[in-house]
């Protein structure tokens, strides 16, 4: 089914099943898609269009805390540089879900 909606889907975009998005929900926002007729799929499908990925806040704000201390000489593994990734880690997921 997920090939199915691959093919449907437009460059860019990703689409997922009502069953995938119950599994996701908690991690993207969507928007509702009209049904398609899939091949091998008796009934129209509803899919729903993901536009935001949460998580993907988290990578951003870890990564940049996580090198916030090398403008002031820590080494990248440092104590100080893996308390900035944790700190960038939450400020990314907040923000992730303030803009949702």
């Amino acid at each position: 089914m997920a090939s199915r909606l691959c093919d449907e889907a437009k460059p860019g975009q990703i689409l997922i099943s009502p069953r995938v998005l119950t599994k996701v929900e908690n991690a993207v926002q969507v928007e509702p898609v009209s049904e398609f007729e899939l091949k091998g799929i008796r009934r129209p499908l509803a899919a729903y269009n993901v536009v935001a990925r949460i998580w993907f806040g988290v990578l951003v704000g870890s990564t940049i805390g996580g090198f916030i201390p090398g403008l002031w000489g820590a080494g990248l593994f440092s104590y100080s540089s893996v308390l900035f990734s944790g700190l960038g880690a939450l400020v990314g997921l907040w923000l992730g879900y303030k803009l949702r």
